[in-house]
């Protein structure tokens, strides 16, 4: 019987909270990854019914630590690596010691290959299910967000399979809900390619999930409206409030004909916002939906509608909205850019998508709903007001940046900044003299919570290994109010968008206020966005087409003072025309029929 790591879990404990308390406390993270080599080697050359055994007391008590502890995203070292390859081989057998040893070690995109689901010990099933469903908080080496989608995208389909096939779906009963639950596809959002057969296999499962638990995912529709009757539209979101997604789905009933479109508003809660209270001046009706799941899905469809736009994200993680895009709310079903990628969800019928340099048949191969495509941009933000200012006015100064340093800045999101962009930007700083980075990458759109630490280690080594010191980069805390991103914005004299994955409202955001912005371009939707706004607003020459031109761009604007006054000014002049991704009447001519075009193609 194995208990050789006899002390480790309060050990465990007392060096997790000294991680926490200080995360630049790097030896208390050392010995964490000594304990965790330890037991991964002890625990690969145990029999399986005493590495089962073990789980139940002390070793399992340590192993629960570290797997959820801080090393969890850390690449492993040459140790490490060495022991994971001597115990992956038989790991991949469903071996239980080996299994366990490996999870310790390697990030699951480590593994050259995973077992498969079905060899592994009934009693490990759940705790590898977590272990490879974790997203990771942090991206920590070049190539890890194609590694992980490599591992990833196959590995929910054999979940999916498991789950759905007649063979095996009620042995895996008992785990569905928790694989539909644990999905979290915002990883994948970072990888080349489309994400249709990854998405594909992740509405596999929640459909699998949600009829196991007894959810009426079906239901029969009301007849389709006649020619002269108003279409029903309904919107549902989480809430109404200062935020990318309140933008975008306010476009799509903002201006629409009154007498051709019935607007009902459907919200898990109400905030009573100023920007909720102009959302309800758009629509016919505001219905806040009961709490339980079941009695929303009743409410929605007893109002009836025909069509029903889901604004909030449902391509991302499960949360209540996913869960009622799985249900047969409306004939029509369907989303647009909040969800970046196609949803795979089967209730959902369309998805509208901006014409773009793909032709229609390619681009619908990336796709489960059927594309309902508009003009370029192929986007709208409708932003009726601003969220009230903090007080808080940002200066060069008090950021301890000088009057004549030239100052970059992005406010792309954490998630955003995978490791080869933290390295480009690094080398773009050290290219312009006497140039600072400002980044505010924290920002509560896609999470309230960020690994600050190993982010800011990683990024501030990146700049040191460009011979840059510490001054040379300002890392932003989050800002107090939406509307203090402009103020911000005003110290700097160059945007740089974030790639792959590139920005949208943070984009409007820098040029609302004249920076020269710099974006690639890409034919993906969520790569190409920032690339769609800047020509439409007719500055194509701020469009790079890969990570050199970027650099070299960004570089150029950066020497060239006169040059970036002369784009500022041009971007100003032309931002006071309202370009049409911030013109929801032009938006609504785009969408009216596109709604009626919807209609008939479920008709």
């Amino acid at each position: 019987m194995m208990e050789r790591v006899t002390l480790e879990p309060k050990e465990i404990e007392r060096l997790i909270a000294a991680h926490r308390q200080n995360p630049d406390d790097r030896a208390a993270f050392e010995d964490l990854r000594a304990i965790r080599l330890r037991l991964a080697v002890e625990l690969g050359g145990v029999s399986d019914d005493d590495a089962l055994a073990a789980m139940g007391g002390r070793s399992g008590a340590s192993f629960n630590l570290l797997i959820a502890g801080p090393t969890k995203d850390e690449p492993p070292d040459a140790k490490e690596r060495a022991a994971a390859s001597h115990l992956a081989a038989r790991a991949i057998t469903g071996a239980a010691g080996p299994l366990l040893g490996t999870m310790l070690l390697c990030r699951p995109f480590d593994w050259e290959a995973l077992p498969d689901p079905g060899a592994v010990p009934e009693k490990l099933r759940e705790p590898l299910l977590r272990y490879t469903l974790r997203a990771p908080e942090l991206f920590m080496q070049p190539g890890d967000a194609e590694r992980f989608a490599r591992f990833f995208a196959p590995w929910i389909v054999r979940l999916a399979d498991c789950i759905t096939s007649r063979e095996t779906a009620e042995a895996w009963r008992p785990l569905s809900s928790a694989i539909a639950t644990l999905i979290n596809i915002i990883p994948l959002y970072f990888s080349a390619g489309d994400l249709r057969v990854a998405m594909s296999a992740r509405g596999r499962i929640l459909d699998a999930a949600l009829r196991q638990a007894g959810f009426a995912l079906d239901h029969p529709l009301p007849p389709a409206p006649g020619p002269l009757a108003k279409v029903r539209l309904g919107i549902l979101q989480m809430q109404f409030q200062h935020h990318t997604e309140t933008y975008t789905a306010l476009s799509v009933f903002d201006h629409l004909d009154r007498n051709r479109f019935d607007i009902t508003l459907f919200v898990l809660g109400s905030n009573q916002s100023d920007i909720e209270r102009y959302c309800r001046s758009r629509a016919d009706r505001f219905i806040v939906l009961p709490g339980d799941a079941r009695q929303q899905a009743e409410t929605i469809r007893a109002a009836a509608p025909d069509i029903l736009f889901i604004g909030t994200n449902i391509a991302a993680v499960t949360h209540p909205i996913v869960v009622l895009a799985c249900h047969k709310l409306a004939r029509v079903q369907f989303t647009s850019l909040n969800s970046p990628v196609t949803t795979g969800i089967p209730a959902m019928t369309h998805y509208l998508l901006g014409a773009g340099p793909r032709s229609r048949e390619v681009a619908q191969a990336g796709y489960t709903e059927r594309l309902a495509m508009i003009e370029a941009p192929g986007m709208c933000f409708s932003k009726p007001m601003r969220a009230a200012r903090s007080g808080e006015t940002s200066h060069r100064e008090a950021m301890g940046i000088g009057a004549d340093a030239t100052v970059f800045i992005s406010g792309a999101n954490f998630y955003k900044v995978i490791p080869e962009l933290r390295r480009t930007w690094a080398r773009m700083i050290a290219r312009v003299p006497g140039s600072v980075l400002v980044l505010f990458p924290f920002g509560p759109s896609w999470s309230n919570e960020y690994a600050n630490g190993p982010f800011l280690r990683d990024i501030y080594t990146s700049f040191a290994v460009e011979g840059l010191d510490a001054p040379r980069l300002v890392v932003m805390p989050p800002m107090a109010s939406p509307s203090d991103i402009q103020d911000l914005l005003k110290v700097a004299d160059v945007y740089v968008d974030s790639f792959p994955y590139a920005g949208a409202t943070s984009i409007i955001d820098a040029l609302e206020v004249g920076l020269p912005t710099i974006v690639v371009d890409s034919v993906q939707q969520r790569f190409g966005q920032a690339a769609a706004l800047l020509r439409e607003l007719g500055v194509p020459e701020l469009i790079a087409s890969d990570e050199r031109g970027y650099v070299e761009l960004a570089v150029s604007l950066g020497v060239d003072v006169g040059r970036r006054k002369r784009v500022a000014e041009e971007i100003r002049e032309k931002m006071k025309g309202t370009p049409r991704f911030l013109n929801p009447r032009w938006y609504a001519g785009q969408i009216a029929p596109r709604l009626e075009q919807m209609l008939l193609d479920t008709a």
